[in-house]
């Protein structure tokens, strides 16, 4: 995997590999380019994606694709997806809008989703609405609320409680709770 990271801090005195903490740093702008390829498995398949994404003063903006063959006699599967962001302190928006298109099963999904973050107390409540529209067969729609209670400034403990529909059959409920640790 390729990773290209720039790093631009507006600061006195400061050099690009190495920041000193007396620095006044003005603002951080951040822009990551990530790439990825695989060589062919033995079965004569091959993966080959890029992505991109962007975030300034509460801004963010990203894109991905990525194709992949699991073997030399099956089709392609192709995979693209646009994300954005804007966290106005008070509440974070956020939406995402995808496509797959399995090329062997010729079967085609969009998948779109909007959500809202918001701080509460030590963590952050949230929500978010998503559609699946399977091409071939029934959508699915997906409404998610949880908590994430912050422990650390790396570790939270959440809960999220999920309600999805499957067009033509009835609804299913599910509910998550667990440990985060970021490394």
């Amino acid at each position: 995997m390729l990773r290209i990271r720039k790093t631009d801090l507006a600061h006195r005195s400061c050099s690009f590999y190495r920041v000193n903490p007396s620095c006044k740093k003005r603002a951080l702008d951040q822009t990551f380019l990530s790439a990825s390829a695989s060589l062919p498995e033995g079965n004569g398949g091959r993966k080959v994606g890029a992505g991109v994404t962007y975030m300034r003063s509460g801004f963010g903006i990203g894109a991905a694709w990525q194709k992949a063959r699991n073997s030399a006699t099956s089709a392609d599967t192709e995979t693209s997806q646009l994300s954005t962001s804007y966290d106005f302190g008070v509440a974070k928006l956020f939406a995402q809008t995808g496509r797959v298109n399995n090329q062997s099963t010729r079967n085609r999904f969009d998948i779109h989703g909007v959500g809202l973050s918001v701080p509460l107390g030590p963590g952050r409540a949230f929500a978010q609405y998503g559609v699946l529209l399977d091409a071939s067969a029934a959508d699915r729609r997906t409404v998610t609320l949880g908590y994430s209670h912050f422990l650390s400034k790396r570790t939270d403990v959440y809960w999220a409680a999920m309600s999805e529909r499957v067009d033509g059959l009835s609804s299913g409920r599910s509910f998550a709770l667990g440990l985060r640790h970021r490394f």
